[in-house]
């Protein structure tokens, strides 16, 4: 299967989810609940903490596989398990987006699945 043939899907985290804050955080994974979860609880702690930042957070079968900062010139650690989730991608056939829609341009890049515009909100 060629990476740009997987299903792709942006959703919220909650009701309250407002998609142009300032987070930053991408969930990738297979099983939607689970991300949601954990999206939810990530950014309401932070949010309670009063810490906003990057971050990717890439799972996928309900296991972390990375998690790295994402620089101010979209610039990544690449040694940081890249190969290996990049590859698992190829084999799963589908992608749950969960995150800044403003900030899937960057992600769709880091992940090379589709042009960004095919990811507009």
């Amino acid at each position: 299967m060629n990476i740009t043939d997987l299903k792709l899907f942006h959703g919220t985290t909650s009701d309250n989810w407002n998609p142009n804050c300032n987070m930053g955080y991408l969930y990738v994974t297979t099983h939607i609940e689970h991300a949601k979860y954990h999206a939810k609880d990530r950014v309401e702690s932070e949010m309670s903490e009063g810490i906003a930042s990057d971050m990717v957070l890439i799972m996928l079968n309900n296991e972390c596989l990375s998690e790295f900062e994402l620089l101010p010139d979209n610039d990544v650690d690449e040694s940081n398990g890249y190969e290996t989730w990049q590859e698992s991608l190829k084999e799963i056939g589908t992608l749950i987006l969960v995150g800044d829609t403003r900030k899937l341009k960057y992600h769709s890049k880091i992940l090379k699945l589709t042009p960004s515009s095919d990811l507009a909100p």
